[in-house]
């Protein structure tokens, strides 16, 4: 709602800034006029009132065209009741215009507020200076030039020469199809202000229910992921148990941990890197316990961590993978895991030996979902690359640093 009320305020901030300049023109015009031809007369209020009296219809026509007819068309989305009302108030608005500005006959007068002009009296012996020249003077145009016949050479109140007229004297002989015309171009410049706000604003409701969709699809992974991981985690502690019960005992700080990130930390957007670095690090303590010193199992995690923000659970599920498929009881067996920051992306590396697969229906679940969960968030901004051999299986896995700003969140 604030952002709908932001977005209707600066419409009608744009409305104010133009109709204030349209009315300052004119005041702004006669005083620049004034000054430039030096005149010390008073300010003439009467002419600009004059030119307001003209530009208020127009006024009158945008606020009903704004606040009436347009709100039709852009929020009931009735095109046709609004075509209809806009036509008549168009041809109402013609009306009053040709009342009010009656048609110009054709002829020529002097411009308003322009005081005749007097000819100067002829010389008294003729127009060459009363040297026995009796040729009368001709007459003269409107700015003192006398008139030699030239093309368009009139005397003021002269009938217009003979002829068709042209579109230009048309429109000047009936102002009320130039008012006409304007108020049509003003209605559609405001329809066409109406339309791009309203883009902005489907645009945002647009990204938000984007934003709403991505937030439950990632809601609905975690709760697949988080009772997938503590099923795993039950299952380890089940195994030491049958090995080794007074081990087992020392697994239950481990599981309270691992219990803690996953009530607290485990439904966030994001967490800190170093909390996931620190799951890594009770997750593969708690395995080591089940598992002989056969099993080769490298950690390399820096000290100090940079303070980046991740997704959390994003990488647990590569190392459960990594011991459920990597480690054989007959064969030597060996993990290595890397995390760290470099460049601006977060790069995380998971090797594992390769055997023979469980055939579990409901194995890669925690797999599935994470391909999921980076495909959500940061669309084609990350790398996952998967290279498996005879022996061998190779998770790289990059993405940026900041999640917020590719999520858009």
């Amino acid at each position: 709602m604030k952002y709908e009320n932001r977005l209707k305020l600066q419409e009608n901030i744009i409305y104010g800034v133009v109709w204030l300049l349209v009315f300052a023109i004119p005041i702004l015009a006669l005083y620049l006029s004034g000054d430039r031809e030096g005149s010390d007369s008073s300010f003439d209020w009467n002419q600009v009132f004059f030119i307001w009296k003209e530009i208020v219809p127009f006024f009158i026509l945008f606020l009903l065209h704004n606040y009436l007819l347009a709100p039709i068309l852009i929020h009931r989305q009735q095109k046709s009741l609004y075509f209809i009302l806009a036509f008549c108030l168009l041809v109402l608005f013609a009306a009053i215009q040709t009342i009010n500005t009656p048609t110009r006959p054709n002829r020529l007068g002097p411009p308003p507020g322009m005081k005749n002009i007097e000819r100067p009296p002829l010389p008294p012996d003729g127009y060459e200076g009363g040297k026995g020249n009796n040729t009368p003077a001709p007459p003269l145009l409107p700015d003192g030039r006398p008139d030699d016949g030239g093309p368009g050479a009139r005397e003021f109140g002269s009938d217009v020469p003979p002829g068709k007229p042209g579109l230009i004297q048309i429109l000047m002989d009936n102002p009320a199809i130039t008012n006409t015309f304007i108020a049509f171009l003003l209605m559609s410049m405001n329809l066409g202000i109406k339309e791009y706000f309203r883009s902005v604003r489907n645009q945002r409701d647009t990204e938000e229910l984007r934003r709403q969709h991505l937030e439950q699809e990632l809601e609905y992974l975690r709760y697949q992921i988080n009772p997938h991981f503590f099923m795993n985690t039950l299952n380890n502690i089940h195994a030491l148990v049958d090995i080794d019960p007074e081990q087992a005992k020392g697994t239950i700080l481990e599981l309270s941990k691992l219990m803690r990130y996953l009530l607290y930390d485990g439904s966030r957007p994001t967490i800190p890197l170093v909390k996931e670095a620190e799951l890594f690090k009770h997750y593969i303590a708690l395995m080591r316990l089940r598992y002989s010193d056969s099993v080769r199992i490298e950690v390399d995690i820096p000290d100090e961590i940079p303070d980046v923000q991740v997704p959390p659970l994003l990488f647990i599920s590569f190392v459960e993978n990594a011991f459920k498929h990597g480690i054989s009881y007959q064969s030597e067996s060996f993990i290595m895991l890397s995390l760290y920051v470099h460049e601006g992306f977060i790069t995380f590396s998971c090797i594992n030996s390769k055997h023979e697969r469980n055939q579990d229906p409901h194995s890669g679940i925690g797999l599935e979902n994470t391909r999921k969960r980076l495909n959500l968030l940061y669309h084609d901004y990350y790398t996952f690359n998967i290279h498996e051999n005879d022996k061998t299986y190779e998770v790289l896995l990059k993405i940026p640093v900041t999640y917020d700003q590719v999520s858009g969140n």
